[in-house]
């Protein structure tokens, strides 16, 4: 659409010293034999000075609007329809979280006390076992937002990392030895349900985890209890001869931790969560430095994915457009449901992802104006609230279960342009043992046949070291590209190319001052057919063909 894509693509100007030039002046010579006189041996036989007059071709590049495109922004993707008519898509994912980031079983502190009694007033012989009446405490986990849960399975060990532990730090005045026996009926793993075993040490303080991971736990919603599960701990006592207190206690400050769970099932309430801004880059206008693109039907695309079973409101708040330099620089954007209700999958579709979507274009929201600020970015806050009806609810999740939010910007290539104008700064110098004096002119000619409906007028500073502009290469700045012509609605389809040249001369004085240049800017001003009065569409068959030549004359001394 415009020459910067082609100076990029050649590095015509990215890098070009002046040795490289007068290489390629040499090679043209060779092959073309394009001087202005024919080279004579007596013509330099006698004369101290000699003026070779060198042309030669630097670039030759036919590109296609997909050619110009991916080299401005090639990490989007473009489409085309049957007709080969061109889209231009943006996306992002402004919000994705998982259920094991959203949702969470903090560790829970038990710190079960309770007495044990045993035998009678004798010593209890060594090596007598005695088997204390088993004490069961009823224990309600305690979530943070009032989940009630029906189930937990617990995640498998995997690398060393348990899906939880039950950890035991346990004191008691018993004097004997003893085993304590821990029974959760309600926590099965393989069918069978968790018992294991602890060894106590008289006058001990007992440190002990056990490995949970794995364990499915049913939880007992019966009222008055909710997420209860029964834990049953049987002491066996070994006597060691010692006396007979009767009466001992135990304390064994038990705990669940870093319950990790791969999946859970119960009624998760209502939860708020939000996430800090994101932003969708429009990267096609990171060079806008003035001007608008006015596209006819833009289209703005929400996608919610929810894989767990947990509905979900989404409320977008300061969801904008913003320019750098376009007035007003933000345009709010409306038109979009807020809330937004985001389904979710139920029991039967568990391991699915339910997608739920909508679409801005004008006529339903002002999309069409926040497009045509030419802006770089949109930028919007994502909140949310789960179960939002209320009440009771059935949920589920998965630890991969996923919440994700995307915005796709669609752009058609339809529409108009006027004063669109793009700046670009490349690196560029003659070289460090350039003499531009030695060179009495330099002429540039920039030939183009172009087959789309878009006029492009473009000029070139440079700049030395210090960003100050040394001079300008056209002078003025010139019609580089005319527009092709286009037939009538609703393809507005190009009909012919259209030939255009240009050619700059710089002499002396002003090639010299150009020695110090570091950098050039490179700045072009767009509008389509009838200085953008007229509608058109850009297909993937449209080209430029771009031919860019020099010719310079130098001054050598022997």
């Amino acid at each position: 659409m415009n020459s910067l894509p082609t100076l990029k693509k050649s590095g015509a100007f990215r890098s070009m010293s002046l040795k490289s030039v007068l290489l390629i002046f040499l090679v043209s010579i060779v092959l073309t034999g394009c001087w202005k006189d024919r080279f004579d041996l007596d013509s330099i036989s006698t004369p101290d000075t000699w003026n070779p007059d060198a042309c030669g071709p630097l670039v030759h590049s036919k590109l296609t609007m997909k050619d110009i495109l991916n080299d401005w922004d090639h990490n989007n993707l473009f489409q085309e329809d049957a007709s080969g008519f061109l889209y231009l898509v943006y996306w992002n994912r402004v919000y994705s979280r998982s259920a094991a980031e959203m949702m969470a079983i903090p560790d829970q502190n038990i710190n079960t006390s309770f007495p044990v009694t045993i035998g009678g007033p004798s010593p209890i012989p060594y090596g007598t076992d005695i088997v204390a009446p088993p004490y069961t405490r009823t224990y309600s986990f305690s979530m943070p937002n009032g989940e009630i849960l029906d189930r937990v399975i617990l995640n498998e060990m995997v690398s060393g990392i348990v899906g939880g532990s039950m950890v035991f730090q346990a004191t008691s005045d018993l004097n004997h030895n003893a085993t304590i026996n821990i029974s959760i009926p309600a926590a099965t793993k393989a069918g069978q349900p968790f018992n294991e075993n602890i060894e106590y040490t008289s006058g001990a303080t007992l440190n002990t985890n056990i490995n949970l991971s794995g364990y499915e736990i049913q939880f007992d919603n019966t009222l008055p209890n909710v997420n209860a599960i029964d834990i049953t701990y049987t002491i066996t006592v070994h006597g060691l001869g010692n006396a007979n207190n009767f009466n001992y206690n135990f304390n064994l400050n038990e705990s669940f931790q870093i319950l990790s769970f791969h999946a859970m099932y119960g009624d998760f309430k209502q939860q708020p969560f939000s996430l800090p801004n994101d932003t969708v880059w429009l990267r096609i206008f990171d060079n806008n430095v003035y001007g608008l693109i006015d596209f006819e039907n833009p289209y703005v695309h929400l996608w919610a994915s929810n894989s767990m079973g947990i509905p979900v409101n989404l409320m977008m708040s300061n969801f904008r457009a913003s320019s750098l330099v376009n007035a007003p620089y933000e345009v709010v954007v409306t038109g979009y449901p807020n809330p937004w209700t985001i389904a979710a999958p139920t029991l039967a579709q568990i391991g699915q992802t339910i997608t739920t979507t909508h679409t801005m274009d004008k006529t339903n929201s002002n999309i069409k104006d926040a497009i045509n600020l030419s802006p770089q970015k949109f930028i919007v806050d994502v909140a949310g609230l789960t179960n939002p009806a209320g009440g009771t609810s059935s949920n589920f999740v998965i630890d991969t279960n996923r919440l994700a939010v995307d915005v796709k910007v669609e752009l058609p290539l339809y529409g108009r342009a006027w004063d669109f104008r793009l700046a670009d700064t490349l690196d560029f110098e003659f070289g460090e043992d350039a003499d531009m004096s030695k060179i009495e002119y330099m002429s540039f000619r920039v030939n183009t046949d172009n087959y789309f409906p878009v006029d492009g007028t473009i000029q070139v500073y440079f700049l030395d070291g210090s960003n100050v502009i040394l001079d300008s290469l056209l002078i003025p700045a010139q019609q580089v590209i005319h527009a092709a012509p286009v037939g009538a609605g609703p393809d507005y389809r190009v009909t012919t190319a259209v030939h255009a040249m240009v050619e700059s001369r710089i002499d002396q004085p002003r090639l010299t001052n150009l020695e110090p240049t570091r950098k050039v800017v490179v700045v072009g001003k767009l509008a389509t057919i009838s200085n953008g009065t007229q509608i058109v569409k850009i297909y993937s068959d449209y080209y430029l063909d771009f031919r860019l030549g020099i010719r310079a004359k130098f001054n050598v001394e022997f």
